[in-house]
């Protein structure tokens, strides 16, 4: 038997789930459920930071939340009043993805709009050259993975490591690592001796 049941006037093409949010998106708007009432001790001391007073009361309550994704200002509509939009989007999504941290959209044009969670809040906005067809973050939100409609992984570092223990590990990654075009010119290098 189901535990919580939402209704939502967003057509569910697109979901994921957090430990602490439910994420439905239609090719042009997102619902977000904050369906854990664990969820308080995340938004605890968020009350007091001012920079959210900012936000509409729907969004300050994260509870629920409901917007079209060109939305840059958020209205101060309830989620319950939100109406979705009929015109097709000349940009739609693409896919969706979500952590305790982020909540990351995937858009047809190549561009992925990442959202701070539990106080949703459009962040930052990343420029790909192809499609992204299937998205995911990282354990610690730092890396998305990305494969997009001709099968390429690319990953985007979202925040850059600061502790000196990463930046120890990474050095010796980095040294052996070749690019596509060194590998394949080693490889030939190879082929032909072993040819001779």
């Amino acid at each position: 038997a189901p535990l919580q049941i939402k209704y939502t006037e967003v057509e569910p093409c697109f979901a994921c789930m957090t430990k602490t949010h439910i994420i439905v998106a239609s090719t042009q708007d997102i619902y977000v459920w904050q369906y854990d009432s664990g969820a308080k001790k995340l938004t605890a001391g968020i009350t007091n930071d001012l920079s959210i007073y900012h936000l509409p009361s729907n969004l300050r309550s994260n509870k629920e939340a409901a917007f079209h994704i060109d939305e840059t200002n958020f209205s101060d509509t309830s989620p319950k009043d939100f109406v979705p939009e009929v015109d097709p989007n000349n940009d739609p999504i693409s896919c969706i993805t979500a952590s305790d941290k982020f909540l990351m959209i995937g858009r047809s044009s190549g561009s992925v709009h990442r959202y701070t969670i539990p106080h949703i809040s459009l962040e930052n906005k990343y420029t790909l050259s192809r499609q992204p067809k299937k998205i995911a973050l990282n354990c610690k939100s730092a890396r998305l993975g990305v494969i997009d409609t001709n099968g390429h992984l690319t990953f985007l570092d979202l925040e850059p490591e600061e502790d000196e223990d990463s930046e120890e590990e990474a050095e010796p990654k980095e040294k052996e690592g070749k690019s596509g075009r060194e590998s394949k010119e080693s490889d030939s290098r190879e082929s032909r001796s072993t040819v001779a």
